[in-house]
């Protein structure tokens, strides 16, 4: 908590520390969601923290069937932006929203769906 300016060099609580204690998340997701204010992107930031804070964005697929399973991973790699997963999650979320939050699109790109919905409603929650 030192490290991420939340306590001083005595360990007190520092202000910053005080803000974060107000957010129902992590120490590292409270003080990347009170930087994006200062840096002008809160929203791709609350879709960050939102998705790592719920189930795992990608759907389970059994290697047993392996047409399937030779899908799943043609997909992962399709999604996967070069910027790494953060930017990927964003995109995902965005993508999803834009298909009236679709469990049939979800499902068509190996998303798991009650993740994305999960993640919606932390957004949801974090934005207020």
């Amino acid at each position: 908590m030192y490290l991420l300016g939340a306590l001083d060099e005595e360990g007190k609580i520092t202000d910053l520390g005080k803000e974060m204690t107000k957010l129902p998340v992590d120490v590292p997701y409270a003080k990347a969601l009170i930087v994006s204010l200062l840096m002008h992107c809160e929203d791709d930031i609350l879709t960050i923290v939102s998705l790592l804070s719920s189930e795992n964005v990608w759907s389970k697929v059994s290697r047993s069937n392996e047409a399937e399973y030779q899908d799943f991973q043609t997909k992962q790699i399709e999604w996967g932006h070069k910027d790494g997963d953060h930017v990927t999650y964003i995109e995902i979320y965005e993508k999803w929203r834009k298909s009236n939050s679709s469990r049939s699109w979800a499902d068509k790109n190996f998303f798991n769906f009650r993740a994305l919905k999960q993640a919606q409603n932390i957004k949801s929650q974090l934005s207020e």
